[in-house]
């Protein structure tokens, strides 16, 4: 979520991911992560000096400045939290195509809000207080129209509301919702004991819905 410079060069500040890195080394991930042509912009390019808290730089070109550093490092396995959470929508573009490269050919970890980031995983996790709610790639998710549907699209999906079964024991309600001109058999259970039943239901073909709700 932060970036994390140090005063010195730029040149430096990337370094800083290896060491032993030549210059070469150092232009190369910088072009890897599109930090390249800002860094050109600058009246001493590689060799600007900047300060520890990086006030000189726009949050972006930090960011760029940070996905360059891990790039020189050439780590197995990168784990990424909220990388572009600070930074605007166009510039969001330019970091993401450096994150591509950076990503690229490695396991990663990417932990974000914006879904643009993450779209092109192999396995979403989509979580909630801890708890797992769904997985699958970003195409699979869509296809749920779950809770990483009305995130990506924006979109709520009409839900059956708590108090309809508040104060029954073991309460399952049962109704028909519009989708769009589509009309879909939803179930809502409030306590672990009624979704029991309500999965007894299904196993057994006596009912079918197109999404159970539990509130235990």
């Amino acid at each position: 979520q932060e970036t994390h410079m140090f005063t010195g060069s730029i040149m430096e500040n990337i370094r800083f991911g290896r060491p032993d890195a030549s210059d070469d080394d150092v232009y190369q991930a910088a072009r890897l992560a599109r930090a390249d042509e800002f860094i050109h912009d600058l009246d001493d390019g590689y060799e600007t000096v900047i300060d520890g808290g990086g006030s000189d730089l726009s949050q972006g070109q930090l960011q760029l400045l940070s996905i360059a550093r891990a790039m020189i490092a050439d780590k197995p396995v990168m784990i990424l939290d909220e990388a572009t959470s600070s930074i605007d929508t166009r510039t969001e573009r330019l970091v993401q195509a450096g994150m591509d490269n950076l990503l690229a050919g490695r396991t990663s970890f990417v932990i974000a809000h914006r879904l643009s980031t993450i779209v092109n995983s192999d396995l979403i996790i989509v979580l909630d207080h801890g708890r797992v709610l769904e997985a699958g790639n970003h195409d699979q998710l869509l296809a749920k129209q779950g809770y990483y549907y009305e995130l990506y699209t924006g979109k709520t999906l009409p839900r059956l509301e708590f108090d309809a079964v508040r104060g029954d024991i073991n309460a399952i309600k049962e109704a028909t919702i519009d989708l769009d001109g589509t009309p879909l058999k939803v179930a809502v259970a409030n306590s672990t004991g009624a979704a029991k039943e309500l999965i007894q239901r299904i196993k057994a073909g006596d009912a079918s819905y197109a999404f159970v709700e539990v509130m235990a």
